[in-house]
């Protein structure tokens, strides 16, 4: 485990580059995964899930990242692609599923250095013609802030073109999903619900629920967006009830943005699109700013 804190502000974070890691799912970033996060004696992170399996898609928490797959079109069935933060994957005769376990054929190098308020992730890996240096630093660089950097380097002869969000599973203290639940835009939000739900609705500034969800409730957009892409993004998750919040605030360019929520958390989801030629890289960062209302 890593430990990290400033003040009343710390946290617990897992490492990658162990035998046995926490997380051995093939969805998610296994770097800067946090198991919790307290700030002011009060929970901003902790395990949404009811029963933890290491190789479940979505056994993380926190502000977990996912880049989507590189090669995957082009690989033969028992052929490699890469997921970053992960390693090379075997494809399978099917389409890609984010939630399909996938052999591992090569985990890459992972090297990690760490201090009493920062952890530094950098993740290798290097095949056919693509090959990257992936670096994440998470810190909390003063209290009540918690900040996630990085930097892709692409050190192969192919341009690496995907997409990266980051899911955002944060619970205030324990409180559910219901009508407290708020997630605040600085924009008129536009979607289409997956299904016509009659718990939650858009407003000219976000999200609202109409009622609490019920446990095995689900509700979900996939292509939640402004009048146009947002340059370095930020929204506001609160809770009305208990008026704890986290103030989200990005250099990155969110294209659009996936909602997803259960009875446990309610996670805005921003797209971001990295476009790296040979020898390029690019960097970006986010910050998350705990406090009340």
């Amino acid at each position: 485990m890593i430990e990290l804190s400033k003040g009343t502000t710390r946290l617990t974070m897992v490492r990658p580059d162990v035998n046995e890691p926490y997380y051995r799912g093939t969805r998610f970033d296994r770097s800067g995964i946090i198991l919790s996060l307290e700030h002011g004696g009060r929970s901003y992170i902790s395990q949404w899930f009811h029963e933890y399996d290491p190789f479940k898609h979505d056994a993380v928490s926190g502000p977990a990242e996912e880049f989507s797959p590189i090669g995957y079109d082009e690989a033969v069935p028992g052929g490699g692609f890469l997921k970053l933060g992960v390693g090379l994957l075997e494809k399978d005769e099917n389409e890609y599923d984010r939630f399909h376990l996938y052999k591992t054929l090569d985990e890459g190098e992972w090297l990690l250095e760490s201090g009493a308020d920062h952890a530094d992730f950098t993740h290798r890996l290097s095949t056919g013609g693509f090959a990257y240096c992936y670096h994440k630093k998470v810190s909390i660089p003063e209290e009540g802030l918690l900040t996630l950097e990085h930097c892709i380097e692409n050190k192969g002869k192919k341009v690496m073109d995907l997409y990266v969000y980051n899911h955002n599973f944060f619970i205030l203290d324990g409180a559910t999903t219901g009508k407290d639940s708020v997630i605040m835009l600085p924009f008129r939000p536009e979607g289409h619900w997956r299904e016509d739900y009659d718990c939650v609705h858009l407003t000219s500034n976000g999200i609202r629920f109409d009622r609490d969800l019920k446990l095995d409730e689900r509700v979900f957009m996939g292509d939640l967006k402004g009048p146009q892409p947002q340059e370095h993004y930020t929204f506001k998750l609160a809770n009305l009830a208990n008026g704890m919040t986290v103030d989200v605030r990005s250099d990155a360019t969110m294209e659009y943005a996936v909602f997803w929520s259960n009875h446990e958390v309610a996670c805005l989801e921003p797209y971001t699109r990295l476009l790296i030629g040979p020898g390029h890289k690019v960097k970006w960062k986010i910050e998350y700013r705990f406090g009340t209302l």
